[in-house]
């Protein structure tokens, strides 16, 4: 399973998933991250993505999800991507939008995107 972390500047998106069917949601007021512990331990997460506006957010998910997860991922710039990213400043190319290209990519496989 995938446990996907959307981290925004006020609140965190939590979504696990098998294959392509979303099993479980919740929006978290932040603050509150312990709360992640308590959604992902029903889980056998294999893969987490992270993707955080704040990176101090970041890190305390880290902390928190470390002992409970399989790979984590990080979504940033360098994240290996399906499309090229020629945006001439990859680093302040907000991570929703490389988010939504990536989905973009996975609905419409057979296109090339160039940013």
């Amino acid at each position: 399973m995938k446990l996907i972390i959307d981290s925004g500047n006020h609140s965190t998106k939590i979504g696990i998933f098998d294959e392509s069917s979303i099993l479980f949601y919740e929006r978290i007021i932040n603050g509150d991250e312990k709360k992640i512990i308590n959604i992902i331990k029903n889980f056998k997460i294999d893969l987490t993505i992270i993707s955080s506006v704040v990176n101090e957010k970041e890190k305390i998910i880290l902390e928190l999800i470390s002992p409970h997860t399989g790979k984590i991922l990080i979504l940033n710039h360098l994240t290996k991507l399906p499309f090229i990213n020629r945006y001439e400043t990859p680093e302040t190319l907000g991570k929703d939008r490389v988010a939504a290209i990536a989905g973009a990519q996975l609905l419409f496989p057979d296109k090339i995107y160039l940013l």
